[in-house]
């Protein structure tokens, strides 16, 4: 099968470029409200402006631009093979579709036994993460019992939603993390989790514009234990942001960029990744899609 890249793009490359000058002005004019106070102190060591008593940093472009440029811990710029791509499932879902019942339902632990084997068996699926969740087991737990089903019933890795990622540890605190870590490491050996990344965590912004003190202490521990960390925005267009397209780009990408600077300000070379993708809201019916 060939690349999907460039079979749809909506933008011009001047498009995308005012898009992200309007993301570079949202961080320099407006920044982000950080709720972590470890991560805020490590910011006024960089070029960041820091206002401790509103929680806000706010980054000047050129802070942002020299970490784009400069980022060697980004696993987006890690070579690919042209011409190819992978397909993998992931997101820990607590609803699935019914075929037989023809209407959705919350997931059953069943479920967490059949997803990991349908993957197993479907050859056209490369990677599994996180596949479904019993919405019924305490949180705390779901990460736990989500992969280790996923791990006897199927040998597919990585997951992470962009294909080329480890899995994601989706619930937010560092002893969450490490259990999780943990597992992978009884499984595969320390070794080879420390050193290839079988897992890394989820540090999703609280859109609009703004990081949870729980999720950032946790990138800030995960980083600190030399592993990677999925940067994700979570703008809902209608929502967090104007309901325009380019416009919730625009602010979706700045929460990813402020979370790039704030990974690279613990350690220049600390790895990241972007994942996760703008939502929008429908107006009709009041649902979100992606």
């Amino acid at each position: 099968m060939g690349s999907l890249h460039g079979l749809l793009q909506p933008w011009s490359c001047e498009d995308l470029e005012k898009i992200y000058q309007a993301s570079l002005v949202i961080l320099e004019k407006t920044g982000v409200q950080i709720d972590s106070e470890r991560m805020r102190q490590i910011l006024e060591a960089t070029d960041a402006r820091v206002d401790q008593d509103k929680r806000i940093a706010r980054f000047p472009e050129s802070m942002v631009r020299d970490r784009v440029t400069h980022c060697p811990g980004s696993w987006d710029r890690r070579p690919y093979t042209p011409g190819t791509f992978t397909v993998t499932a992931d997101a820990g879902g607590e609803r699935v579709w019914d075929y037989r019942a023809g209407k959705h339902r919350k997931c059953t632990p069943r479920d967490l036994v059949d997803y990991p084997r349908l993957v197993q068996a479907m050859p056209n699926i490369d990677g599994a993460g996180a596949l479904v969740a019993d919405p019924d087991v305490p949180h705390g737990m779901r990460d736990l019992i989500c992969y280790r089903n996923r791990m006897i019933h199927c040998d597919k890795g990585g997951g992470g939603g962009l294909g080329r990622f480890p899995g994601l540890c989706w619930e937010i605190g560092a002893e969450l993390y490490d259990d999780v870590y943990d597992l992978f490491a009884a499984a595969w050996g320390q070794e080879e989790v420390r050193d290839n990344h079988q897992i890394s965590c989820f540090m999703g912004a609280a859109s609009p514009l703004r990081w949870g003190a729980e999720v950032v202490d946790t990138a800030i521990h995960v980083t600190g234990r030399g592993q990677a960390v999925g940067i994700g925005g979570n703008c809902i267009s209608g929502i967090h942001s104007p309901i325009t397209p380019a416009a919730n780009a625009a602010v979706d990408l700045a929460e990813r960029l402020s979370g790039m600077c704030m990974i690279t300000a613990i350690r220049p070379e600390a790895e990241f990744y972007f994942v996760n993708h703008p939502y929008m809201l429908d107006m009709t019916s009041g649902d979100i899609g992606t």
